[in-house]
């Protein structure tokens, strides 16, 4: 037990660098392949399932919290996007998009940090389907035993929904979202805590830290390799 409450603290420290990864470098990867291939259709591919759950989670939040969404407005625009790039006036690339009506600032924050509180639950389930009962708790191991096609498959959903996980930029958060989401996880890590032993806790935990792993490296790279051009761009 002593052992397993030592793991905590650095369980808790790599979810936390793999959350901050995540939210920097949210949906550059996928223009920045576009930049490198040459095809943003390939970057649209990449983004696809993830961009399809950060919008369905906002549609859902509405019609859970009853904000009136997409038609229901009446006016404006009203069509619910999951996925459809388009470029704005400023020259802006939006891959989707969920109109609704302006709403108290609790269900507005809701509405906001939504894809996070679905995202990962997903995820989990979708490693769960794909790469068996042990897929949460033996990532690296499993990955070696199941057939390529669903490592493959596995791969690319991680990193196209890891990259959705967090409120876009469009997404009004505020500082009553920013409340919300510490509350909730605070909220989470008490009932962990309370429902069973240190070594439960650590179990979801490692579980969670597996699954973000690859999306998490992948935008810590991408973060990288967009610095160092930037910096090769600055020097010539």
């Amino acid at each position: 037990m002593a052992g397993l409450d030592r793991d905590l603290p650095a369980l808790i420290l790599l979810l936390g660098v793999e959350l901050v990864l995540l939210w920097r470098g949210q949906r550059r990867l996928f223009w920045a392949i576009a930049r490198a291939s040459g095809s943003r259709m390939l970057a649209y591919a990449l983004a696809l399932p993830g961009t399809v759950l950060h919008e369905g989670a906002h549609y859902l939040a509405c019609l859970t919290l009853g904000v009136a969404v997409g038609r229901q407005l009446g006016a404006g625009p009203d069509r619910v996007r999951l996925f459809w790039p388009r470029r704005t006036p400023e020259g802006d690339v939006v891959l989707g998009g969920v109109p609704h009506a302006q709403t108290d600032p609790v269900r507005q924050a809701l509405i906001a940090i939504s894809p996070l509180l679905l995202i990962p639950p997903v995820l989990a389930l979708l490693t769960r389907l794909l790469l068996g009962p042990h897929g949460l708790t033996q990532l690296p191991d499993v990955l070696g035993r199941v057939p390529l096609w669903q490592a493959v498959l596995w791969g690319y959903l991680a990193l196209s929904c890891g990259q959705a996980a967090f409120p876009s930029p469009g997404d009004r958060v505020g500082l009553v979202g920013g409340t919300v989401l510490a509350g909730l996880v605070i909220v989470v890590g008490w009932a962990l805590v309370a429902v069973g032993p240190a070594g439960s806790v650590a179990d979801v935990l490692g579980a969670v830290v597996g699954v973000l792993a690859l999306p998490a490296a992948t935008a810590a790279l991408t973060l990288a390799l967009l610095e160092l051009s930037a910096r090769l761009r600055r020097a010539a």
